[in-house]
C-alpha cells in the first residue's frame, strides 16, 4: 500500500484559504481553496504554498510543524520534508 509507506500531511483551516500542494513525485495533492480538515498522502518533500498561513494549522506525521519561519505578508511557500 503505497499511502501507507508515504508521509501524511494534516492541515486544519480555521477560515477559507487557497493552498497549492505537490509531492516530490510531482503529483499535485490539492489545490484552490479550503475550508475544512485535508488529510494527504505522498511523498516528501512536499511543495507548499498557503495563501494565508494564519488560517491554517499543518502537521507531518502528527507532528505540529511551525508556519511563522515561513510566513511573509500572511502567505507561506515552503518545501516540507520529514
Amino acid at each position: 500500500n503505497a499511502a501507507a509507506s508515504g508521509d501524511q500531511l494534516v492541515l486544519n483551516f480555521t477560515r477559507p484559504t487557497s493552498v497549492h500542494i505537490v509531492d516530490a513525485t510531482g503529483k499535485v495533492l490539492a489545490t484552490g481553496r479550503q475550508d475544512s480538515t485535508l488529510t494527504l498522502s505522498g511523498e516528501s518533500p512536499y511543495q507548499i504554498r498557503l495563501d494565508d498561513a494564519t488560517a491554517v494549522s499543518l502537521s507531518l506525521n502528527s507532528e505540529q510543524i511551525s508556519l511563522s519561519p515561513y510566513t511573509v505578508n500572511g502567505k507561506a511557500e515552503f518545501r516540507l520534508s520529514r
